[in-house]
């Protein structure tokens, strides 16, 4: 083969030759390196950040990679891009489970995966951080990109989410009572500040301009709605975002549709972007975003398929009709959107929160199922299934036939529990840390008792009239009232009642077992904390000298699950089965399945598989009347340790006192809730 040479290397003069060469690389170098502005270095330079599994993924062309918004359209590396979203918050499922849901979520024909970063979860003490396992959220995002899709994240600091406290964590009133939650107060924004140098850093690498897949950062939550409006709060929050993830991250905020709550919720240079539910008129909400956000995508950053649920009303229903049409609606327009959720899961543990409606306290129910196209237990619905139809003939569903198939469920039939103890046997294994006593009763939250229950103990040193009135104005939220460990009263937030009349004799000791039933999750959070108050009284004098037995029991994630240490009781009286007892059993579970725990015949306490707490069960309000038990939490070679912690009363007798283990979940009674039609002239709340 004969080398054709460039002429100029064919002169004779080989040292012109050499130092036009010179002058040449001179140049390369000096355009790459020197004359290149340091934006333009950015693009042709990979972010050192970047992990090592985003560098072996996108290797050449994440150097071309980026995402930004120009005359009112999202710009993925340059195209215009629309996002067909579902959130599956990665706690409510256990990680063994978490590639399921980017299955699911891709097989539907989405492309982005959405979820909150809950900051109670990850510090649950000031300073001791947990991103390991069930918190694993960076684990969570290398599977979304694994599976193709892109991520949107929301970190707060405020989620709402019906978590408990909104995701604050419960020791931010502990530190300082005073402080104003969610505006720049320096009281508050100290330790936002102290979370997110934490946090976002953990998040840097994976945002799709380091070879990551997350695209959009959301700042605070559904801010428009808050009493607050604090503008200098959402701009301090911006500005601390984008110093610790960057000058060009996306970030965008979420509003009701509703002017009002448009101007207080939205942020100089972010995106805005508003909510809704299926049926919502369509031209109604866009005409009133529009009104307020001339250009700019629209999108529904939580698009509802279904509703949240709450102890003692109906379980809430949305038929797939509604959620079609609307979701054919904004395809149709090129919208960008997000079920919210696609996939609910679970409140396991303490986790879930409460709500407040006028002026009624509302517990949420364990299961955060919220008719949503994948079910509580990751099961494929009929509204799924339709919605699928929709993106196949958009053309939007992956070639080939995914393995969507229902998760085989166990039915381990019935389990035969005994009697392991009154909470009062138990309370030296359950309360073992040093004894509190004050002269007036102490909070949760300063007991360091975040979640679940705290024994409050008195005697009176007098005689009273008979019946005396015991009041605890400021309960939060259900208290068990005890006379020489003989319950007498049951109190409640739910129930608005704070008086009983009881007998009490000089000598006697006043127990009162408090539960907290979760924190506000959303709203004024002022008043909210945990525990008798801070006066009780009886025939209006004032009870003082009380004893503190914090009650320790597991909540969710469990490091190291195992069950509980529990009292050994021989005898049982008739009257223990109306004192708030444990119980314990076992069963075998060949193999292990997903399961429903059903407790027709119990009243109101938390169920506990192997150490891991599933959470509230009350089939005495319903609507729900299973607990879901992932098959990761169960055995297949050793008998399963199921365990009992039931408030009010057991089933009456030992040959009664049995659960079931089916195949199917059960919420009755429903109800069809139907979301807004129309937004015009939406009140704030």
């Amino acid at each position: 083969m004969r080398l054709h040479l460039p002429p100029i290397l064919l002169l004779p003069n080989r040292r012109l030759v050499y130092s036009a060469m010179l002058l040449f690389s001179l140049a390369v170098f000096y355009k790459i390196f020197i004359g290149t502005t340091a934006d333009e270095l950015s693009t042709v330079v990979r972010p050192a950040t970047a992990t090592q599994d985003f560098k072996q993924a996108e290797t050449a062309s994440s150097n071309r990679r980026s995402f930004t918004v120009k005359d009112g359209d999202f710009l993925k590396d340059g195209e215009p891009f629309s996002f067909h979203a579902g959130m599956a918050h990665y706690w409510r499922r256990p990680p063994q489970y978490w590639e399921d849901t980017m299955i699911k979520l891709k097989a539907l024909g989405l492309n982005t995966l959405q979820t909150y970063i809950s900051w109670n979860l990850h510090e649950p003490e000031p300073e001791s951080y947990d991103f390991e396992g069930a918190l694993d959220f960076a684990e969570y995002f290398r599977l979304a990109q694994k599976h193709r899709l892109l991520v949107i994240a929301r970190p707060g600091p405020f989620i709402n989410a019906e978590v408990d406290q909104g995701g604050f964590p419960y020791w931010l009133k502990r530190l300082n009572p005073e402080m104003k939650l969610r505006t720049h107060d320096p009281a508050y924004f100290q330790y936002v500040t102290r979370w997110y140098e934490k946090l976002l850093p953990i998040m840097k690498p994976f945002l799709y301009a380091n070879g990551g897949p997350i695209i959009l950062v959301q700042i605070e939550n559904e801010y428009g709605s808050y009493h607050a409006c604090d503008q200098q709060y959402l701009l301090d929050l911006r500005d601390l975002t984008r110093k610790l993830l960057g000058p060009d991250i996306v970030l965008y905020t979420t509003d009701g549709p509703n002017a009002t709550r448009i101007a207080c919720g939205r942020v100089p240079d972010t995106v805005t972007t508003i909510d809704f539910g299926a049926g919502a008129d369509l031209a109604d909400v866009t005409k009133i975003f529009r009104e307020s956000v001339p250009v700019g995508p629209l999108v529904n950053s939580e698009f509802y398929p279904g509703w949240i649920n709450h102890w003692g009303r109906d379980w809430n229903t949305v038929p797939f009709e509604p959620v079609v049409k609307s979701t054919e609606e904004l395809l149709r327009i090129n919208a960008s959107f997000t079920y919210y959720p696609l996939v609910g899961g679970t409140n396991f543990g303490f986790t879930v929160g409460a709500n407040v409606y006028k002026g009624q306290f509302l517990p949420g129910t364990t299961s955060y199922d919220f008719d949503a196209p994948v079910s509580e237990a990751g099961d494929l619905t009929e509204k799924y299934w339709k919605l699928r139809e929709v993106f196949k003939k958009a053309g939007l569903v992956p070639e080939g036939d995914p393995p969507l198939i229902a998760s085989p469920k166990g039915k381990y039939g019935t389990v035969h529990l005994k009697h392991a103890g009154s909470v009062f046997a138990n309370l030296k294994n359950l309360s073992p840390s040093d004894l509190v006593r004050s002269e007036n009763p102490v909070s949760f939250e300063n007991l360091n008792q975040p979640y679940g229950f705290v024994l409050y103990r008195t005697t009176v040193h007098r005689k009273f009239r008979d019946p005396a009135v015991l009041s605890i104005p400021q309960l939060r939220d259900r208290a068990t009232i005890f006379v020489n460990q003989k319950v007498v009263g049951v109190l409640g937030r739910t129930s608005g009642l704070t008086d009983v009349n009881i007998f009490i004799r000089p000598g006697q000791v006043l127990d009162i077992l408090v539960h907290n039933e979760g924190r506000i999750t959303v709203g004024d959070m002022t008043d909210d904390a945990k525990g008798l108050g801070r006066i009780v009284t009886l025939q209006n004098e004032t009870l003082t000298g009380w004893e503190h037995y914090p009650i320790r029991l597991p909540s969710y994630p469990v490091k190291d699950p195992r069950p509980l240490d529990l009292a050994d009781t021989a005898v049982v009286t008739p009257s223990d089965w109306n004192v708030p007892s444990f119980f314990t059993g076992t069963f075998e579970s060949r193999p292990a399945r997903d399961v429903f725990l059903r407790m027709d015949n119990w009243a109101q306490g938390y169920a506990f598989i192997n150490g891991y707490n599933l959470g509230r069960y009350w089939p005495a309000q319903g609507p729900q009347m299973t607990l879901f038990i992932p098959g990761v939490f169960l055995s297949s070679t050793e008998a399963n340790v199921l365990q009992i912690f039931e408030l009010s009363q057991a089933p009456s007798s030992a040959a009664d006192c049995v659960v079931e283990l089916t195949d199917e979940p059960v919420m009755e009674p429903k109800t069809v809730y139907r979301h807004r039609a129309s937004y015009a002239n939406t009140p704030i709340i």
